[in-house]
């Protein structure tokens, strides 16, 4: 696994005291669309809890890290959903794990946005694209596609406990209309979550459009 790190951090960054590395270094994915890298860490002398954070993304798009907060030595998943809306062309994307003394490392990897769909023949779009909510409360978007085949639609990347419902969740030929209804769990974890959108064509094509999900925490006095 190759690592990339950054020597010029700060004063009190002790060289070599955690590090990070990226797998793979470099994502390609259409609009819309997501991908995933393994982010590990490696720990050094001292113990140390970090906290992942990502820049250089696209205008739009969602990256969420399973989970956020690892001790070093483990590893977490990061997944980047991109928006149709997103502009194409190739982002220098920049993982940063924060310690609780300050201390940072940071790693790169290099993302490319398609000009075009990876999912053509089946388009996706939602109404709305986004939504808030709180801990236990429903939410809704419209699901509308256009294809020439039958799809089964589904849903990937909803927070745990969660249930995701469409009414109807197949259609027919030529596409429709249908609704999408989210139950968050009264348990669910303030966070962004981008849901994941799928129509899967009886002839195996697939289509996807991307709902940003967004919990909030209950307001206490």
């Amino acid at each position: 696994m190759a690592y990339a790190i950054d020597p010029f951090l700060s004063p009190s960054t002790s060289p070599g005291d955690f590090t990070l590395s990226v797998e793979p270094l470099t994502l390609r994915v259409g609009r819309p669309g997501g991908a995933t890298a393994i982010i590990a860490t490696k720990a050094g002398a001292e113990a140390h809890t970090l906290t992942l954070a990502v820049t250089g993304l696209p205008c739009g798009a969602i990256a969420t890290f399973e989970p956020k907060v690892v001790d070093a030595g483990r590893s977490t998943r990061l997944s980047i959903a991109i928006p149709e809306k997103a502009s194409p062309g190739v982002y220098p994307v920049t993982v940063h794990a924060t310690a609780a003394n300050g201390m940072t490392a940071r790693a790169y990897l290099s993302l490319t946005v398609d000009d075009a769909s990876t999912h053509s023949g089946i388009k996706v779009r939602l109404a709305p694209e986004e939504s808030t909510t709180q801990p236990g409360f429903l939410t809704q978007t419209r699901v509308t596609v256009s294809t020439d085949e039958p799809v089964e639609l589904s849903v990937d990347g909803v927070p745990p406990g969660t249930r995701a419902t469409f009414s109807p969740a197949r259609l027919p030929v030529g596409g429709g209309a249908c609704t999408l209804w989210i139950f968050t769990s009264p348990s669910a974890a303030p966070g962004a979550y981008p849901i994941v959108v799928s129509a899967r064509g009886a002839h195996g094509r697939v289509g996807e459009a991307i709902f940003a999900l967004t919990i909030t925490g209950w307001d206490r006095p």
